[in-house]
């Protein structure tokens, strides 16, 4: 039974007395904090994002913060929703606040971005400053902005856990992930990215790849199929999102990439066979494996 996300839920234990703080409002940070908000409305939620006409609109879900240092103060657990490249260049900047605040506890950090291992490294060399566990909500679409989010966001869906400690943070996390009403998965961050090459990356490229090729006529648009749509569907979110999750996987993107280029030249060289026979049988030993 899917449990409605306006349903009020007990708030666990870790979560007693807890200030949450999410950088970044977009469809993920914009997201958890409707999703608490409605779940869990006496949790105390801080928001701060980089665009200042959101203020106003955020003003009945969370209460709002002028810095990153104001947010670290305030925050026991904050949650990093940006892309990325943002989160690297973030994580040093949240241990500085850390390490320069009065906090009454820990900080705990949580990121929400679709390349764990070099965000598990950075946040390894400030693990004085505060705790961390890597989290990758596999609910994300091609819509961007806090006009993209919604309470039910997660719901039913799988969170990714990359945790290098077993612990009081790691079962925190936990906690967060069934209030967002979603199921959590341990996968080590190596391998975590290994398959996001494959599964996010591959599709991403591909999308934005085929939407920019050249045509010869402006009647192509009308000829354009569900198929086409679906190859080109997420070629609509957001460059400097998408190029820094493919920048920052580099290594196992170009792996991936070559790859797919190898299978394009046996494509290529099976439609020399005039029969068709050579292109039948190879896409049938590929959808075969």
């Amino acid at each position: 039974m899917i449990m409605p996300a306006t349903l009020k839920l007990p708030r666990p234990g870790l979560f007693e007395g807890t200030r949450i703080g999410v950088v970044g409002l977009g469809q993920i940070g914009g997201s958890i904090v409707k999703a608490l908000t409605s779940r869990a409305p006496d949790l105390e939620l801080i928001g701060l994002d980089r665009d200042q006409l959101l203020r106003n609109r955020v003003r009945r879900f969370c209460r709002w913060a002028d810095s990153l240092e104001a947010i670290v103060e305030q925050s026991d657990c904050l949650v990093l929703a940006v892309p990325v490249p943002a989160i690297l260049t973030l994580l040093p900047q949240v241990a500085k606040c850390a390490s320069n605040s009065n906090r009454r506890s820990p900080l705990l950090v949580m990121d929400t971005g679709t390349i764990k291992a070099p965000v598990v490294r950075e946040a390894g060399r400030h693990r004085r400053a505060f705790d961390f566990v890597g989290l990758h909500p596999l609910s994300g679409g091609e819509r961007n902005g806090w006009s993209a989010s919604r309470a039910d966001l997660f719901q039913g869906d799988r969170i990714i856990c990359c945790a290098k400690r077993r612990g009081r943070a790691e079962k925190t996390a936990h906690e967060l992930v069934k209030l967002l009403g979603a199921t959590i998965i341990h996968i080590d961050a190596a391998a975590h990215d290994r398959m996001i090459a494959t599964t996010i990356g591959l599709p991403h490229m591909l999308a934005f790849a085929a939407h920019g090729l050249p045509t010869r006529s402006g009647a192509v648009q009308r000829l354009h199929g569900r198929s086409w749509g679906t190859l080109t569907r997420v070629a609509v979110s957001e460059p400097a999102m998408v190029g820094g999750f493919l920048c920052t996987n580099a290594k196992e993107q170009t792996r991936v990439a070559r790859l797919f280029q190898k299978r394009l030249n046996q494509i290529i060289a099976a439609l020399q066979d005039p029969t068709g026979r050579r292109i039948e049988k190879l896409l049938k030993q590929w959808r075969a494996s």
